[in-house]
């Protein structure tokens, strides 16, 4: 299809659906993929690339000027597509030019019942990839067809478990792992809590560890007294954690990677 690509209702359930900029650039990413089934020849700057079906010719810097977004975060969400196998590297990639391929390009691209025909093919090939990796697509049409009873009972299901992560004794591993390295004792639980609603969000567990390790770094290279230092709680449900991925920036000083500094 040259003109459109299906929009389920299911992508307000995705992760990138709750950054407008992450969705902003995966949306574009999709709608720049190619989709006609021959592969093409591309001249760039004197070397002759392949470009095949659901390949996106990528440049974070011209992207991060089209699109309005730091390339620090062009980058950061890049990582996540393709750690979330939403997208691999072209092995035509290199220094010069880069280009991801679309992970299951043909299901974007396929309208009303095409749709459902090819979700069935890829829920039998790779059932665990399509339904059991969270993150790795918007799912496709076949399962669409649950009833409102099993819908509520879904989201019982989910409000029952979501009550429960609220005990003590239910502390995951990587949530213990950063709250072991992490000196300021305070608030375990509605840091814990905090911790959920970010991981609910679409943030990856081993990014919010190695924030926490690279933020403890920085504050003890600053030499600072620890009432200086952010509660836990407020580290994570602030986003500061953001900043700390990517490396240790300078204590107090702010990189521009805080995607939730404007929330209240």
């Amino acid at each position: 299809m040259d003109n459109f690509l299906p929009l389920r209702r299911e992508v307000m359930e995705h992760w990138t659906y709750h950054d407008p900029e992450i969705f902003k650039l995966w949306i574009t990413l999709l709608f720049s993929a190619r989709y006609i089934d021959e592969p093409c020849k591309v001249m760039y700057r004197g070397t002759l690339y392949t470009a095949n079906y659901g390949d996106v010719l990528f440049g974070r810097e011209s992207w991060s000027v089209k699109l309005g977004i730091s390339p620090g975060k062009i980058r950061h969400a890049i990582n996540r597509f393709i750690k979330d196998e939403m997208i691999t590297l072209s092995p035509e990639s290199d220094k010069r030019l880069t280009i991801f391929n679309i992970t299951n390009y043909a299901i974007y691209n396929q309208v009303n019942d095409q749709v459902n025909d090819l979700g069935r093919v890829v829920s039998q090939e790779n059932h665990n990839h399509v339904n059991d990796h969270d993150g790795t697509m918007i799912e496709p049409g076949w399962n669409h067809d649950r009833t409102i009873e099993e819908e509520g009972k879904k989201e019982k299901k989910v409000k029952t478990v979501t009550k429960k992560k609220s005990k003590p004794d239910d502390y995951t591993k990587e949530f213990e792992a950063f709250w072991d390295l992490y000196p300021k004792k305070t608030g375990k639980q509605l840091t814990f809590m905090n911790w959920n609603k970010r991981l609910k969000a679409g943030e990856i567990v081993e990014d919010m560890v190695k924030a926490g390790q690279n933020y403890v770094e920085s504050f003890n290279s600053a030499n600072k007294d620890i009432q200086y230092m952010k509660s836990p709680s407020n580290f994570i449900r602030e986003g500061l954690y953001c900043e700390y991925i990517e490396g240790a920036p300078s204590f107090g000083k702010s990189n521009g990677l805080n995607k939730y500094a404007d929330e209240e």
